[in-house]
């Protein structure tokens, strides 16, 4: 093996293969199992192609709807989604676009470009394109990080392996964001870190610094979250090399840092105000605490189901109301983090965000490793090798002493293990994990490769330091790493979330709104940008909320009635039927839209809408909206589907057919 992968030209070979079959796996997923799309990707497409408009929804400062309780056409969709001509290579309208949302242009730049040659054209694969792309060189840095850290060829190639096939990787190079871009430039930049550590020429090379302020420059200017990564990567760097007094090397490696930190600030100064606009737990923020809330998190349950939203009669609690309430929430978010790293990379996770799980998991681990030595101890205590081994480790413990240690530890390791902490706790203080759920997992994608390197350094290492023949150590540790994989594959690949396994009827909607009138009633006005890449070649569209739904008179009186014509009504926030039975009693005071009274002809679907705000506080049923409309027209309904979903939203669809008098 030693002599085979001794080829420059053949590990080449092998390290190309291994991409490709990276890339044929992405692809089948992107195209065959992905099922739907998360709305942060038709936003990428609106933020990167809308020509000076941030939101398709709302003002770009926020302050007011747009685009909402009035017939639009189609058109006001796709230019949203599309280039248009006379717009192509507009990186000026993409900047300010950036500037008025919250994240950084370089991602949004490059699908801006290559939409640019696609004019009035919506192609989501254009954005899986550019992550193929970038999972290329990530998997190439990849292995010369490997290769600088063990230096061995093999372990590189089995570490890319690792990194390709596990489904973390999945996951993030089929989501439409800047995610798959940022991480490689994470693994980059650690990448010229290990080479300045571990090659001491490359310390005395400007180029080593230039190019660690490039691409720290860069990454900072693919998403916020590069920067807490590259801060603590330096800050433990730094450290290293006044542990080891190498002064110059800090003088130079620092000063380059600052330096590609301030340039990505001064060409988009918009970093500021974004890393400044502090946004921590949803709770905190709202004030939205209940006696129950942070009880909560100690009892497994879901954190979602905490605040009612449409419930305006809660008492809201202060800190003092709740001892300790920050810290459980972010015990709960930091320990759900790690979990969701471990399963999409490992299939599974020793550490549970639960408090019972915490307190387990120690004696747990404990006890099984006592149980392994004591096997492994009785199995093969005449054999010479294990004899070695004990009279090695007996050495070990008399040499090495805590200052001996230190002087000799991996700082680069350190680095990447405080950094792996460093943000998953800026992501347990700035993400509502409850709110994100599953998806949370996209703010954590810049540490995946960095904890698949870990990992296969640190299982190399173990064997070689315990086993000195190389063809023991080698087999060992290819079992372990093809076993771990092999474990992820089969039992995470089932829970990746980025497939939206829960889509339904997708396709079938977006066929039948070619040509066609869409009368959109939505909880929610953000649930546009959804619905824009499903309607977008309709001819015509209204979208109201649902209490404005019921202030619309004559709403179809202005659309042309010989063109199909449908109506989505968005059940996110519906109540099933259990709680309509504990309401029974408010039945009597429901809207005076009752089928009973107006048209025998629609459907009677006795399900009820959540309590809406509309003054009165009456209770509404979904029969009620589609009432009012055939309360001043001829009309019927066909119930076309019950059961659409996609992101964020679950709606039903109805075909209107207008009868003659």
């Amino acid at each position: 093996m030693k002599k085979f992968f001794n080829s420059n030209k053949t590990v080449y070979i092998i390290l190309c293969l291994v991409i490709l079959a990276g890339i044929c796996r992405f692809s089948y997923g992107f195209f065959v199992e992905k099922q739907g799309t998360h709305s942060d990707e038709e936003w990428s497409f609106g933020l990167a192609n809308s020509y000076y408009e941030p939101y398709i929804y709302s003002s770009d400062d926020d302050n007011y709807d747009k685009n909402c309780n009035e017939w639009l056409s189609g058109e006001v969709l796709k230019n949203y989604l599309t280039v248009q001509k006379g717009e192509r290579f507009s990186f000026g309208s993409v900047y300010y676009n950036m500037a008025c949302d919250m994240h950084p242009p370089l991602y949004f730049f490059a699908l801006h470009f290559l939409s640019s040659f696609f004019v009035d054209q919506y192609i989501p694969a254009l954005g899986f394109i550019i992550n193929i792309v970038c999972y290329i060189i990530m998997s190439i840095f990849l292995y010369r990080l490997l290769l600088i850290m063990s230096k061995s060829r093999y372990v590189g190639i089995l570490g890319v392996i690792f990194n390709t096939f596990n489904v973390g990787t999945l996951s993030m190079v089929i989501f439409i964001r800047m995610y798959t871009m940022v991480t490689m430039f994470a693994v980059i930049l650690a990448y010229y870190n290990a080479k300045l550590y571990y090659d001491t020429a490359s310390r005395k090379k400007i180029s080593t610094y230039i190019k660690l302020a490039i691409f720290t420059c860069l990454g900072a200017l693919t998403h916020h979250f590069f920067l807490p990564y590259a801060f603590m990567l330096t800050a433990i760097m730094c450290i290293c090399w006044m542990v080891k007094k190498e002064w110059h090397v800090l003088a130079k490696y620092a000063g380059f840092m600052i330096l590609g930190v301030a340039l990505s600030i001064a060409i988009f100064p918009a970093t500021l105000d974004h890393m400044l606009g502090v946004q921590t737990f949803k709770f905190r923020d709202e004030g939205k605490y209940t006696t129950s809330t942070a009880q909560a998190f100690t009892n497994n349950n879901d954190a979602s189901d905490l605040v009612d939203d449409t419930d305006t009669s809660y008492k809201a609690f202060t800190t003092d109301d709740i001892e300790n309430y920050d810290q459980i929430i972010f015990k709960y978010y930091f320990f759900t983090c790690i979990y969701m790293v471990f399963v999409d990379i490992f299939g599974f996770s020793i550490v549970s965000p639960y408090s019972k799980g915490i307190m387990l998991y120690f004696p747990v681990v404990l006890l099984v490793l006592i149980i392994l030595f004591f096997s492994f101890s009785f199995l093969f205590r005449k054999e010479t090798f294990f004899i070695k081994l004990k009279k090695r480790f007996k050495t070990f413990l008399k040499e090495k002493t805590i200052v001996s240690l230190f002087k000799k530890i991996n700082w680069f390791v350190l680095s990447i293990i405080i950094t792996f902490i460093f943000i998953v706790v800026i992501c347990s203080y700035r993400v509502d994990i409850s709110l994100m759920s599953n998806f949370t997992t996209r703010y954590l994608f810049i540490v995946y490769p960095i904890i698949s390197i870990l990992f296969v350094y640190i299982t190399f290492s173990l064997f070689n330091k315990l086993f000195h023949n190389a063809k023991i150590y080698m087999t060992l540790f290819s079992i372990v790493i093809v076993l771990s994989l092999s474990i992820d594959i089969i039992l995470a690949t089932k829970q990746c979330s980025y497939f939206f396994p829960t889509t339904k009827n997708i396709d079938y909607i977006e066929n039948l709104s070619t040509n066609s009138n869409i009368i959109i009633v939505s909880p929610s006005r953000w649930h546009m940008t959804i619905y824009a890449p499903l309607i977008y070649k309709c001819d015509s569209f209204i979208y109201m909320s649902n209490s404005s739904f019921f202030d619309q008179s004559n709403l179809l009186s202005s659309i042309d009635q010989t063109k199909k014509t449908y109506l989505f009504i968005d059940t996110t926030q519906f109540l099933d039927s259990s709680e309509d039975a504990n309401d029974s009693a408010s039945y009597s005071d429901m809207s005076t839209y009752n089928y009973n009274e107006v048209n025998t002809r629609s459907i009677i679907l006795n399900k009820r809408l959540h309590n809406l705000n509309l003054g009165n506080k009456k209770l509404l049923y979904l029969d009620s909206y589609l009432n009012y409309l055939s309360k001043d027209n001829n009309i019927k309904y066909l119930n076309l589907i019950t059961d659409a979903v996609d992101f964020g939203a679950e709606f039903n669809v109805y075909e209107i057919t207008f009868e003659k008098e």
